[in-house]
């Protein structure tokens, strides 16, 4: 089904205020039969969708995004897709200039290790932020720590306590809220073009699995265009201040995040197991692990970690 097919109904539902069939089909153009199945498409996507005697009602608030809110108070251009395969593919494949694209559903979402990210409607903040930077004399190893330290430290100044889980996930607790995906496109000699790929856990969808959270759990306030506006504001400056910092700073910063650190881990390489205590990262993002013979470090790559 189309995303200008069921987008309409999402956006009538979204006010919290349960609606018929007739109504619904009143305001759209169709018949309630139509409505019928694309309400039950969307709860297919994961939208929580109650039947009751008064119509059809979302049980948990959604967030859509308001382009002209974002507009206004970011610098960079900014635009929602309300259904694509992935943000990060469109743009990686995409031209190369300083975009930011937002979405509703993606039908391919790419995470670390060609996981896939799968986020309902309204209830899941999705989108990627492409930059060109400069690299600094100390490469761009660390670019994926200052985007996890800086999310955690947003979300931390709002009361949601996230933990960057290395090396590329938020955490809170031991449940999985967010996570983020860094690709780059370039020689890495001068300058890059980087995209930053995010899908946070806004609310409960109907298929959130019990390994994961999200922002409503931790916090009565609602999500707004405002944090999404601080949110890509504090990937930016991962992206400029923090990477030109210099690695002390951000290892530093990692400590104080890091759902990690000092805890027992269990890593699954392609060529076996490692088991140890985490003892943050070295001068180029990678784990520092010590293990009963000694001090190892672990590259992101192709691995599982997990804490004991």
């Amino acid at each position: 089904m189309k995303a200008s097919t069921w987008l309409p109904v999402l956006e009538a539902l979204a006010a919290g205020q349960p609606l018929s069939g007739e109504v619904l089909g009143r305001r759209l153009g169709v018949t309630r039969a139509a409505i019928w199945q694309r309400i039950q498409y969307l709860v297919q996507l994961g939208v929580p969708i109650a039947t009751t005697d008064a119509g059809y009602c979302v049980e948990v608030p959604l967030y859509l995004p308001d382009l002209q809110c974002l507009a206004a108070e970011l610098t960079h251009p900014v635009e929602c897709m309300p259904e694509v395969d992935s943000t990060n593919t469109l743009l990686m494949q995409g031209d190369g200039s300083d975009r930011t694209l937002l979405t509703l559903y993606q039908r391919s979402g790419r995470g670390r290790r060609g996981r896939t990210w799968i986020g309902a409607p309204g209830l899941c903040l999705m989108g990627s932020l492409a930059r060109v930077i400069t690299i600094p004399g100390h490469g761009i190893n660390m670019l994926p720590i200052g985007v996890g330290v800086r999310i955690c430290q947003y979300l931390n100044a709002l009361g949601v306590p996230a933990q960057l889980k290395w090396p590329n996930d938020l955490w809170v607790g031991d449940q999985k809220l967010a996570g983020f995906l860094c690709e780059v496109r370039g020689d890495l000699q001068d300058q890059a073009y980087v995209v930053v790929g995010l899908g946070l856990n806004l609310n409960a969808s109907t298929d959130l699995p019990e390994t994961a959270t999200h922002w409503a759990a931790h916090t009565d306030v609602l999500w707004t265009d405002r944090q999404t506006i601080g949110v890509i504001e504090a990937i930016e400056t991962a992206l400029t201040t923090d990477l030109n910092a210099g690695s002390d700073a951000l290892q530093t910063a990692y400590a104080e995040v890091s759902v990690l650190e000092g805890r027992a881990v269990t890593i699954a390489t392609g060529s076996g197991r490692l088991e140890g205590i985490a003892q943050g990262i070295d001068t180029s993002g990678r784990l520092q692990v010590l293990t009963e013979t000694g001090l190892q470090v672990v590259s992101a790559g192709d691995v599982s970690v997990r804490p004991q």
